[in-house]
């Protein structure tokens, strides 16, 4: 990528990336919008908000509470007593709830189309070069580079810098600033207290649950 498609992707950042405050159960962690096919029909998407479970959890999610997140330094409130649709998965560790024009946050960007290669399987993301897009404590977009070390079925270990607050961060392939997951949690080795990696989910295996809890 030239610098000044880079220098647009880091300005479009700001709008897309979010911290959210969860005050029904006392989290915070980072979110993202995107455009997602939630059917079998990959030419239907859907305006979403996600983020890991464990930051926003079924106690939230299938509530009629509010969610408060912050996004380009603005605060915007989501209430979820309006009729929209919304997933979770403990396993998979994600939520997602649809964004809905009540929302007043259509002025915002979104993260380019998730593109879906039924040839590309996720052992090929080994050694990719990545970015993950956090918000922190300052509500600041905070980027980091790393690579992919490891893939798992569903997850992989990334060297990505992290901090507290970083779950649920959207994790991009460098090479074409597409979205290929979302940042899960911190592990440490049980042999060595110092040695830590960073655990990432594919965004297709997020996808396709989606798709299966939409099948009639």
């Amino acid at each position: 990528m030239n610098i000044e498609t880079y220098t647009h992707f880091i300005e479009k950042s700001k709008y897309t990336t979010c911290k959210i405050i969860n005050e029904n159960e006392k989290k915070y962690g980072s979110g993202f919008f995107c455009k997602i096919p939630y059917t079998n029909d990959n030419n239907i998407l859907l305006n979403v908000l996600l983020t890991c479970e464990h930051v926003l959890g079924e106690y939230s999610v299938f509530s009629d509470k509010n969610i408060k997140i912050i996004v380009n330094d603005k605060e915007k409130i989501i209430s979820l007593k309006k009729n929209r649709k919304r997933w979770i998965n403990k396993d998979l560790d994600y939520s997602c709830i649809e964004i809905i024009e009540e929302d007043n946050i259509d002025d915002y960007y979104y993260l380019d189309d998730i593109i879906f290669n039924k040839n590309y399987s996720n052992e090929m993301y080994k050694n990719l070069n990545i970015i993950i897009l956090s918000k922190m404590k300052n509500n600041k977009v905070i980027i980091y580079d790393g690579i992919i070390k490891r893939v798992k079925n569903f997850y992989f270990i990334h060297n990505c810098n992290t901090d507290k607050g970083s779950s649920g961060s959207v994790i991009i392939n460098k090479n074409n600033y597409l979205v290929i997951g979302i940042h899960k949690a911190e592990y440490q080795f049980l042999n060595d207290k110092n040695k830590i990696a960073n655990i990432g989910i594919f965004m297709i295996n997020i996808i396709n649950d989606i798709k299966s809890k939409n099948k009639i």
